[in-house]
């Protein structure tokens, strides 16, 4: 019988190292992990490039062969394939019979007590690990695996790992991570140390439990503490501010898991649980007091009534802040959705994904993220809050004056004759395309500029409202005085800087259509604005096609379409990809590859906000929402 083709030149039947390939399991940017058979046991089958890798490929062996634990996936073989001119390095682990944490929990909805169990596995896998020297530098929920059988969780993934004498094999400031758990001690050492050659921030036991601080909090509420870290007011957030209480967020957390959490999240290494054993000790006395409160699910189902409506909250985001101030967070509803049948488990079992917690949906722009909402609730209110209020509500009416009309015709791709892995910025689209590419005027003017314009046509995956229409008019007026009185009153100007685009979700299904293509959210590519080596190039705001390089395997060569926008950096959000002759919805992020933070810094000495001068390299990140 003829094989079926799984990726490249991996079939189902082939034979890796002694293991028989039998079904694709997942894929990510180097490399694929395959269920896989050896006599009559199963295994999870680890296939990544040698080219990739370099010798990460091996410090992931050096350290599961240090750990044996039963919270931690156990080693059993690797070796190079294939035998003649080997390309692949093949790691053979145990087969995790069950689901990324994310998609467990989602799917459960569970209990105040089954997450404190889960906190507790965890908290043995680590104390194991650390026991052994072994940091595991990645610790997220899609790097964790829940037992079907048990609800045991098992730690994954330790491929960015460390222990001592490991040798070193990156020069950054920042070892490799995901931004959204990085500790707070570790960003203050990259702002501290950017500019500094050689400095290499040295993770502690305490990154790992500031990051399982990070994972219980989403367990717990249905939120991040704080979000992906992409710009430097939220990295100071993340720094300095404490995140909303646990059980502020969900009043069904109890008191006993708030205050683990909580410690867990402290900015202080010091503060935190001196051990991962420490906080273990803390679990286990939490449950053992535990009373019947635990037993009830953390958020509310899919099949429990709704709460009374509410009146409905104005359409336009900006208006909700100005009239209404920002959102509270709220849990989300979990648990298996009326009529929609379990996912197969053929594609969630032992897939070490970098899937990221699947916050709510929200229409475009209906509120700001909580991270930055809560960013902005310090001193100097009265004055800050209005006058940003004013500027935002401007730049935001000027945005939609420019925003693409759906159905209009496509910008065309600029001509070059690069290599297979350049990337191709587009020519720029008709004037009536362009998003306004020039800082904010001074308020009076940007007011009575913005007055007139019209709503352009929304796009399918946000409605148009049914409740009656407000006068933005009216708001801009109450945003102008508002920002008149509080200018007088400081008695200052200066350059307005036109503030970072407000959150908004993916396209509908964008998601599902990237993960179905094997794509991780969180999985980085890289692009470049010109062909050649790296260079200083203009570039303008508006509607641009890139097309990928190399990286992700899955998107090499494809086309991306999104639409650049200007501000302090140059942010991109790209919401459609086309290869081989497919469109399909994505949801990827321009990122710098030299910070990890959202958008691309500005070359410095470049004082021309409409035509912002970039480094022509730079980097992809795929996301489940625009932050």
């Amino acid at each position: 019988m003829m094989a079926r083709r799984l990726r490249g030149d991996v079939a189902i039947g082939t034979q890796v190292g002694g293991f028989v390939v039998e079904a694709l399991l997942g894929m990510g940017g180097c490399g694929a992990v395959f269920r896989a058979r050896r006599g009559d046991a199963r295994f999870a089958l680890k296939l990544q490039s040698l080219a990739a890798l370099g010798g990460w490929a091996h410090r992931e062996v050096d350290i599961l062969r240090r750990l044996d634990h039963p919270n931690v996936v156990r080693f059993h073989a690797c070796g190079l394939w294939r035998d003649t001119a080997p390309e692949w390095f093949y790691l053979a682990m145990e087969l995790v019979e069950g689901r990324p944490l994310n998609q467990w929990v989602d799917e459960e909805n569970p209990s105040p007590r089954q997450a404190a169990a889960l906190a507790l596995g965890l908290a043995r896998g680590l104390a194991a690990a650390h026991a052994a020297g072994v940091l595991h530098r990645d610790l997220k929920e899609s790097n964790i695996m829940v037992r079907d059988a048990t609800g045991a969780p098992v730690l994954v993934d330790f491929g960015v790992g460390s222990y001592p004498g490991a040798p070193r094999l990156t020069w950054g400031v920042l070892p490799p991570g995901t931004p959204q758990y990085r500790s707070p001690e570790a960003l203050a050492f990259r702002k501290s140390h950017a500019d500094v050659e050689g400095a290499h921030y040295a993770p502690t036991a305490a990154d790992d439990l500031y990051a399982l601080g990070v994972v219980l909090y989403w367990v717990l509420t249905g939120h991040a503490p704080f979000p992906a870290p992409g710009t430097p007011s939220e990295v100071e957030h993340v720094i300095s501010q404490p995140p909303e209480a646990p059980r502020a967020v969900n009043p069904r957390v109890p008191d006993a898991l708030d205050s683990v959490c909580s410690r867990l999240l402290e900015k202080q290494p010091t503060a935190r649980f001196p051990s991962a054993a420490a906080l273990a000790e803390a679990l286990e006395l939490a449950l053992a007091a535990a009373d019947d409160e635990w037993d009830r699910p953390l958020c509310a189902s899919w099949e429990e009534a709704p709460e009374p409506a509410a009146p409905p909250p104005p359409q336009d985001g900006l208006e909700a802040w100005l009239r209404h101030g920002e959102p509270a967070l709220s849990p989300p509803r979990r648990g298996r959705r009326p009529g929609r049948a379990r996912p197969s488990a053929e594609g969630s079992r032992a897939r070490p994904g970098d899937a990221a917690p699947r916050p709510g949906a929200a229409a475009p722009f209906q509120r700001l993220s909580p991270g930055t909402a809560r960013a902005w609730r310090p001193a100097a209110l009265a004055l800050t809050v209005g006058l940003l209020a004013a500027l935002t509500l401007a730049w935001a009416l000027t945005r939609r004056e420019g925003a693409r009309p759906v159905g209009r015709e496509r910008p065309e791709m600029a001509s070059t004759h690069a290599s297979p892995e350049a990337v191709r910025a587009a020519a720029p689209p008709p004037p009536a395309a362009h998003l306004p590419a020039t800082a904010a005027p001074p308020m009076a003017r940007a007011l009575k500029e913005a007055s007139p314009v019209k709503k352009p046509d929304i796009a399918p995956s946000s409605p148009p409202s049914s409740q009656p229409s407000r006068s933005v008019g009216a708001l801009a007026r109450r945003a102008a005085i508002t920002a008149a009185t509080c200018t007088a009153l400081a008695c200052t100007s200066g350059p307005e800087v036109r503030p970072a685009p407000p959150a908004e979700p993916c396209p509908e299904g964008a998601v599902q259509a990237m993960e179905a293509r094997g794509l991780r959210i969180g999985e980085l590519g890289s692009v470049h604005f010109a062909r050649g080596e790296p260079k200083n190039v203009t570039v303008r705001e508006g509607w641009v096609r890139l097309r990928v390089g190399a990286t992700p395997y899955e998107l090499a060569n494809a086309t991306l379409s999104g639409r650049l926008i200007v501000s302090e950096r140059v942010y991109g959000r790209f919401t459609e990809a086309e290869l081989n002759g497919e469109r399909f919805p994505v949801c990827i992020e321009l990122l710098y590859p030299g910070d990890d933070l959202r958008g691309h810094p500005r070359v410095a000495g470049n004082h021309f906000p409409a035509e912002p001068i970039i480094r022509s390299a730079s980097g992809l990140r795929l996301v489940r929402r625009f932050e």
